[in-house]
This record gives C-alpha cells, structure tokens and sequence, in this order.
C-alpha cells in the first residue's frame, strides 16, 4: 500500500520561460533609438525657437505654439512607443506606415525642390540632421521587424489571447 504523505516520484524540471516574457534586444534597442530621435528633434526645435528670440515679433507667441506642439507630439510619440515597447503589434505596424508616408513625402520633396540646389546652409543643416533622425528611425523599424521580435510579438499576442 501507498504512503498517502509522501511526495511524488515525478522528477521536478525547471518550467522555460515562455517567450513573451523576454523581450527581444532588437525591440529595446528599436524603442530606445526612438526615443534617441525624439531628443534630438526637440534639441533642434530648441534651437531654432532660441534662434528666433531676437527676430521675431510675435516671439512669446510662436513659443507657445511650440510648446503646445511639443506637448502633443510628446503624448503621442509615449503613447505609440510604450505600445511598440509592451508588444503591440499595431503599434509596430503603425510606425511601419508612417515611416513609408515620410519617405515617400521627402521624395516627392526633394523631386519637386531638387536635390540640394538652392537651399541655404542653415537649411541644409537642419535637412541633413532631420535626414539623420530619419535614418535612425528607418534602422529602428527595421530592428522592430526581425524574426526574434516578430516571434515575440506573435507571443505576447498569444499570452494576451
């Protein structure tokens, strides 16, 4: 007859963890360089409102709406980021799309004013550093759509599921 108190004589594993608990370095790495683009976008637009400190008359005007503009954007770049970064596939997507849209709006851009013509340096200047910014965000969709963060947004959907 069987001991009803003793302890089964099932071998006791360590249970894995599934893969939505482990975000991918790919999807972290993606968000931060984001976040690394947001800065830089507000140092720019920093910069620029200063610049305009002495030659603009409607200047606490214009700072206002600069405020307000970075406080919208701000939400919503927290918003889209936090999604992507909890693993939200829409959120992904929806990065995807727009980073499509831009590039497909700076070609037509640059198709229509040309290549660098006529553009004066300080424009230049702040073309090739929103040029940048784009870039790091084109690296950083990428990152966003590499098999390991593909299986682990598949997973986190299933988890949620």
């Amino acid at each position: 007859m069987r001991n009803p108190y003793q302890p089964p004589a099932a071998p006791v594993t360590h249970v894995p963890d599934s893969d939505a608990a482990t975000r991918p370095l790919a999807v972290t790495r993606a968000v931060q360089l984001l976040w690394a683009t947001f800065a830089a976008g507000f140092v720019l637009a920093t910069i620029e409102v200063i610049a305009e400190l002495g030659t603009n008359p409607y200047f606490w005007l214009s700072l206002g709406v600069a405020i307000g503009t970075f406080a919208v954007i701000f939400g919503i770049s927290f918003w889209i980021y936090g999604a992507i970064y909890a693993g939200r596939n829409w959120a992904r997507i929806l990065l995807l799309v727009l980073t499509i849209v831009v590039t497909l709006i700076l070609f037509a851009a640059f198709a229509v004013v040309g290549w660098m013509a006529e553009i004066p340096a300080d424009i230049k200047r702040e073309l090739l550093i929103s040029g940048s910014q784009f870039a790091v965000t084109f690296v950083a969709t990428a990152l966003l759509f590499r098999p390991s963060a593909n299986r682990w947004y598949r997973a986190v959907k299933a988890a949620r599921n």
